[in-house]
C-alpha cells in the first residue's frame, strides 16, 4: 500500500517517446501498405498475362484485361501505358511494363511530411 500512495499518475517520458513512436509506425503503415498493395496486384496480374499468355495471344485482349484489373484498383492506367515485348522468334510474351507508371501523393500526420511515391511495375 506504501507504493500506492507515492503514486502521482503521471506518465514518464520513456513511455510516452514509446507511445509517440508507436502511433508514427502505425500512421506511415496506413498511409503505406495499401499503396504498395495496389503495386503488387498490378504486377501480379501482369505477371500472369506475360506467364498465360500464348504466341496466338492478342496484345489488344491482354491490354484490355490489364486496363480492367487497373480500373479495378483505381489506377491511372489506359492500354496505351502497357507496353508487351515479345520474343521474336517465337512470338512469345517475354515482359509486360507500364509506360510512365503512376505517381502516389501521401500526406504524412496532416501534411506535416508529403512525399510522392512512383510505381512503375515491369515483368520479365
Amino acid at each position: 500500500m506504501a507504493m500506492l500512495a507515492q503514486e502521482k499518475g503521471m506518465i514518464s517520458l520513456k513511455a510516452m517517446f514509446w507511445l509517440a513512436l508507436l502511433f508514427v509506425v502505425i500512421h506511415v503503415l496506413i498511409k503505406v501498405v495499401p499503396m504498395w498493395m495496389d503495386y503488387t496486384r498490378m504486377e501480379d496480374a501482369m505477371q500472369g498475362k506475360a506467364n498465360l499468355s500464348q504466341v496466338a495471344s492478342n496484345d489488344v485482349e491482354i491490354k484490355n484485361s490489364l486496363e480492367k484489373t487497373a480500373k479495378e484498383l483505381d489506377l491511372p492506367l489506359t492500354q496505351d501505358n502497357f507496353i508487351i515485348e515479345r520474343d521474336p522468334n517465337s512470338n512469345k510474351v517475354t515482359g509486360i511494363s507500364t509506360n510512365g507508371g503512376w505517381d502516389v501523393e501521401v500526406h504524412f500526420l496532416w501534411g506535416a511530411y508529403i512525399r510522392t511515391f512512383h510505381f512503375e511495375p515491369v515483368t520479365k
